[in-house]
């Protein structure tokens, strides 16, 4: 099968939000398929999330990891590990799931 035609009439759901969808619906195109947008979640800050943060952070002897699922969250909370960063590099497990997590991980 030619891997450009693929999704020859196959029509592809995107449910991330559209602004992150893009790059996705482009290779999907590039391999014939069709793209429908319906955005489902929307990714923000939570507004006293700084608060939030640093109690878990005064208490990470509790936890055996800390896992990141989306670059977003590493977005949006590395002004704080920045601020944390003593603290964190102590801790034995940090784990980024996906490459583009782990890529802005270690930015």
């Amino acid at each position: 099968m030619d891997p450009e035609k693929f999704l020859k009439n196959k029509t592809i759901l995107l449910t991330r939000p559209f602004e992150q969808s893009q790059e996705l619906a482009n290779q999907i195109a590039n391999a014939a398929g069709k793209t429908v947008f319906l955005p489902l979640v929307k990714i923000a800050k939570i507004a006293d999330r700084e608060k939030k943060i640093e109690n878990t952070l005064a208490q990470l002897e509790k936890y055996d990891d800390i896992i990141f699922l989306s670059r977003y969250a590493i977005h949006f909370i590395s002004d704080i590990f920045k601020k944390n960063w003593d603290k964190l590099k102590k801790f034995p497990k940090i784990t980024a799931i996906g490459e583009a997590t782990a890529k802005k991980l270690v930015q």
